[in-house]
């Protein structure tokens, strides 16, 4: 299943490549690429997974690439010293709430069901994350990841979508 969400998000982002290649036609001038290069890819990571630095910061290394990790403090703490590196590496943290909430459907998310969560509770959740993040790693997240690609707190007719939100705080 995560291997199809990888796939299904860097599918997204080349239909989006190809998309704004389309609007500019071969008019190269339409579009400011960095001298020399003529497309890029946008590679991001969640949940703070012990893989993400223990496999990727040398292999981002290796290629010169930089990447957006989707981090939750509680999984940083674990790797601490390879998240601080990831940082002066230079690569982009950001927000994935405190506790990675998602839809109570899973068995295994059910004590943190996003369904049982309400707007105010979301707000402090990433505020709190911002807080622990900037603590940790001494930098201030300016993007946040949907928690299990779920837009929306609450369920029934007190669903709310948190969109706006991440707009606000971010």
């Amino acid at each position: 299943m995560r291997y199809q969400t990888m796939i299904f998000r860097s599918t997204i982002v080349l239909i989006i490549g190809l998309i704004i290649s389309s609007l500019y036609g071969q008019d190269s001038a339409a579009f400011p690429w960095p001298v020399g290069k003529k497309a890029a890819l946008s590679l991001s990571f969640d949940d703070a997974r012990l893989s993400n630095v223990d496999v990727g910061l040398s292999l981002f290394k290796k290629h010169d690439v930089r990447v957006t990790y989707y981090v939750v403090p509680g999984g940083v703490q674990q790797r601490l010293p390879q998240w601080r590196q990831a940082v002066a590496d230079g690569h982009e943290i950001a927000n994935h709430t405190l506790y990675h909430p998602c839809s109570g459907n899973f068995s295994w998310a059910r004590s943190k069901a996003l369904e049982s969560y309400s707007l105010a509770s979301m707000r402090e959740e990433l505020i709190e994350a911002n807080q622990q993040i900037k603590s940790l790693l001494g930098v201030e997240p300016i993007s946040s990841a949907a928690c299990c690609g779920q837009t929306y707190v609450g369920s029934g007719t007190e669903t709310r979508s948190y969109v706006p939100l991440i707009a606000e705080l971010f």
